[in-house]
This record gives structure tokens, sequence and C-alpha cells, in this order.
């Protein structure tokens, strides 16, 4: 079990934002309190459940407004117990708060803003029984129907989506039938095209694109392929023209480059698919060298 423990520093700004908070309410009580009212009952301690359920019974608007927290159930109690009421309290909930995605009719609030604050509190104060019980009807339904069962079964649920998607994606390697069904099929035919991408399927991935030139093993394959007059290669790269011209020109296949610009048929020339400007790069290239220098390990090419 790991147990976070507060630092000295963090402990001394908790007293000091306490005692803050305890000076504030007794002099906005002093001031504007009366023999038989006080504005601001300020408990410092823990309620029981019955004492906290009458607060949220009583409470006009619940104002929760955390900086940072996860799906905050003060929020949800609130709304529960104002189920039956004729008269009921509205909710006032930090968009910092895991719940407000799922309380989306309370009014939500930005805690860095004071002045939001005040206007959501006048808001909440001014707004209809009418519209108060419609908002809140429909965060109560929501509660009853998303109980932490169906928050568990969803959750499962993703999990198992997931894993779903990883089976789908991953890579298939051919089952001994399916390899000899491959081989009869290649024997039989008499025209075959072979569509090869180079980076990930005829050379494995590296961090430095320049290491992963062709061996002379992968050259040998190549030439053996299409030394086949009844083979036709196609090897298909990202990369640019020049650098496959450097390591694969010598074979007698049709090659792809940079996503498809160029094209390049056995033995002749490259050709451009279409005319583009390159005016745009000017633009875009700090652009991105900005994001490589942010991102130790990437490269632009």
């Amino acid at each position: 079990m790991v147990v976070a423990v507060p630092s000295r520093d963090e402990v001394e700004t908790y007293a000091q934002l306490r005692e803050k908070l305890e000076w504030l309410t007794g002099r906005i009580n002093g001031v504007h309190g009366t023999i038989d009212w006080t504005p601001i009952s300020y408990l410092y301690r823990s309620l029981s459940l019955e004492e906290l359920s009458a607060l949220y019974v009583l409470g006009d608007v619940a104002l929760i407004t955390p900086l940072r927290d996860g799906m905050n159930l003060v929020a949800k109690e609130f709304v529960a117990a104002n189920s039956q009421l004729e008269h009921q309290g509205i909710l006032i909930l930090s968009e910092m708060a895991g719940a407000a995605n799922e309380l989306s009719e309370a009014i939500t609030i930005n805690p860095n803003s004071k002045e939001g604050m005040v206007e959501a509190i006048r808001q909440a104060l001014e707004m209809p029984q009418r519209q108060r019980r419609q908002k809140n009807t429909l965060m109560q339904k929501r509660i009853k129907r998303y109980t932490v069962g169906r928050w568990a079964s969803d959750f499962l649920e993703s999990l198992r989506t997931i894993k779903t998607m990883q089976s789908e994606l991953a890579m298939k390697r051919l089952s001994n039938e399916a390899r000899a069904q491959l081989v009869a099929s290649y024997r039989t035919s008499r025209n075959r095209l072979f569509l090869l991408d180079y980076d990930g399927t005829l050379i494995g991935f590296f961090d430095d694109p320049e290491s992963a030139s062709p061996d002379e093993r992968l050259i040998r394959i190549v030439e053996q392929l299409s030394s086949d007059p009844n083979n036709q290669v196609v090897i298909i790269s990202g990369r640019d023209r020049h650098t496959l011209t450097r390591w694969l020109g010598q074979l007698k296949v049709n090659m792809i480059a940079e996503h498809g610009a160029f094209v390049r048929h056995t033995a002749g020339d490259w050709m451009c698919r279409s005319v583009q400007s390159e005016d745009w790069k000017d633009a875009v290239r700090p652009i991105m060298e900005l994001t490589m220098d942010r991102t130790p390990g990437s490269l632009v090419e």
C-alpha cells in the first residue's frame, strides 16, 4: 500500500487556509448576523449520513467547487436527496469535477472565476422551482440508471473492446494450411503481382531511417523473385526516390516513392504523378521543427 504524505509546506498551507477561512466566516457572521440568525454555519468536521442528508434536503443551493476532482459523489448525493421534494435545491458544480460531464444539467462554473461563481449563485437563487425540478429530474434518472454496477460493466466492456481491437490489428502469421495453399496457387498461376511495402515488411523498423538499408540477403531474395518473367514486383515506400534509387536501383522492379508521388517502372526513369508547388513547405517546416525540438528522439523526414 502506498500512502501519500503531505509535505511540511503543504501542511502549513492547509493550516493557513483553514485559519483564513475561519477568520472570514467569523467576520461575515459578526457584520451581518443577528441574535436569531447566523449567515454562515461553519462546520470543520465529518457529519453522519443522517445529518448530511438533512442538509442536502434543506439546502437551496449546493456549491461544490473543487479545483481538481474525480467522480464527485457529494454532488450526486445532493441531487439524489432532492428526488421526492416539492421545494428542490439546485446544484452548482465545478467544471473541474469528473461528475460535471455526467451531471450536465447542473450550473457549471470555473472555480477560478469569482465573478462567474457570484453569477452562478444569483442564477441558482432566482431559478424557478419548475426549472429546478426539470433539471434535477433529468440528473436523478441518469444517476438511477448509471449505478456502480453499470459503471463496472461499462468499464469491463471497454477493456474487452480494446482487446478485440488489439487482436484485429495484431500481425497475423500464416498457418501451415494457408501457407500450403499460397504455394500451390503460386505454382499454378501464370501472372503474379507482388506489392511489397519496404519499411516494416521487407525490412524492420529502425530509429535511424538511414540504418534501414537493404542487406545482401534481401537483395538476393528480390532479385530471385523478379527474375521469373511471370512475376511483376512493385516496391512501395514513403521514402524519397533518391534513396530508393541508391538502395534498390539495380533491381528490375517497379518502385513507388514518397507515398505515390513518384513512380518508376522497371529500368525506367522516375515520373512525377502530379506537379505541385513546394512553397507550402517553407511555412510548415518551422512548425514541424519546433515540434521535433520539443520531442526528444524525433526527426523530420
